[in-house]
């Protein structure tokens, strides 16, 4: 290459992907307010909330992986199978965007007149979370 000198190594090949921290606020959802911070586990905790209850594509903050459409699935309604099948998805597709988390999986649901439950476990870089209930 014309200009370079030939003492400069452009062999970047030995990189390195290192996770950020996981260190985070500590938000309280119920009021809206921050309460000191959290980090590791309790920080996927609170991510795999948030990023559930966050619609995808509507908030110019996030990037268009961030969120769910789990919305959108839940107006549409259907069969229980469908719905099953669809919320698995969405809720798949919305936490395994973070690099911190392994695996989502066991879907159970509980569809009871017009309401209904999701539970699952999800396998995170510090361990197992059990039972996240939504």
């Amino acid at each position: 290459m014309a200009g370079l000198s030939p003492d400069i190594d452009l062999n970047i090949s030995n990189t390195t992907t290192e996770i950020e921290t996981s260190k985070t606020y500590n938000l309280d959802f119920s009021t809206g307010r921050i309460i000191g911070n959290i980090e590791e586990i309790k920080a996927i905790e609170q991510f795999i909330e948030k990023a559930i209850i966050t619609a995808r594509e509507v908030f110019l903050i996030y990037d268009t992986n961030y969120g769910s459409d789990i919305s959108d699935i839940l107006s549409v309604g259907g069969s229980e199978s469908y719905l099953g099948a669809e919320l698995t998805r969405v809720i798949t597709e919305a936490l395994e965007y973070d690099e911190r988390i392994t695996e989502v999986r066991d879907f159970s649901f509980n569809f009871q007149f017009d309401e209904g439950y999701v539970t699952f476990t999800v396998d995170t870089i510090f361990g197992e979370i059990k039972g996240v209930t939504l």
